[in-house]
């Protein structure tokens, strides 16, 4: 909850540092006594590479709060690449047109990630191309981790509207805990986790996700009923009508 709401008050730093923080506790055995949780890292950065995230196969408290700090670092990354991509093109379109005071006025409006806009190495830099392609890697990255491990939420987060969503899991709501990849585990995350505000409330992820869906397909109904059993059927059907 902590990471989806700073993301939703662009704390961008305190969203990454606080995930960060976390990770380093939960590989650390030397903890202050006393203390039950980490101090999140200041100024941390936030450019970094991913791989330190996607190689720790820690669990916390349970398997679900390791994906809650996946879906928060791969939404806080795509923010990012969006602004990097807008401050590019700007440049590149406006940059030639208007004077160096006008230009840098122009971009100073359009991040939306405090994180980059204090970043003055990438606010003055005439080219940025090098910067998208390891965060579009580092995103491509994350998708495929979380696809790997549900291949229904991306598809469940962007495609289904919020009422079918909350009708699958209030159907569910007294049964036993959903299987690990199923429909319903995508489904719970969603609206149990706080995480569908944080992401339909930044602009352009949403956009940006159905291009990565289109190369993700889902699996056969039949592949989901032999991997979950049937009653994945009806959780598919009501969510994907298929």
């Amino acid at each position: 909850m902590v990471s989806a709401l700073w993301i939703r008050l662009d704390e961008d730093e305190e969203v990454y540092g606080f995930i960060k923080s976390w990770y380093l506790w939960e590989e650390s055995e030397d903890h202050p006594p006393g203390q039950i949780a980490p101090t999140p890292i200041e100024n941390p950065d936030i450019l970094e590479d991913v791989d330190y995230f996607l190689d720790i196969e820690t669990r916390f408290m349970d398997f679900t709060d390791t994906i809650t700090f996946l879906l928060s670092l791969t939404l806080l990354k795509i923010k990012i690449l969006l602004d990097l991509k807008d401050l590019h093109q700007a440049r590149q379109a406006v940059g030639p047109k208007v004077p160096q005071e006008v230009l840098d006025q122009i971009l100073a409006n359009i991040p939306r990630s405090s994180a980059i806009k204090a970043n003055r190495r990438i606010m003055s830099s005439p080219d940025l191309s090098g910067e998208i392609a390891r965060l579009d890697a580092q995103v491509d990255a994350l998708y495929k981790k979380i696809h790997q491990t549900n291949f229904f939420w991306w598809r469940t987060l962007v495609d289904r509207p919020e009422d079918a969503i909350e009708a699958v899991v209030n159907r569910s709501h007294n049964g036993a805990r959903p299987e690990f990849g199923s429909p319903l585990e995508a489904a719970i995350w969603i609206t149990q986790r706080g995480q569908r505000f944080c992401w339909i409330e930044t602009p352009g992820v949403l956009d940006f996700l159905r291009e990565k869906n289109s190369e993700n397909p889902l699996p056969r109904l039949s592949e989901v009923h032999r991997i979950y059993g049937r009653r994945a059927d009806q959780l598919v059907v009501a969510l994907y009508n298929l």
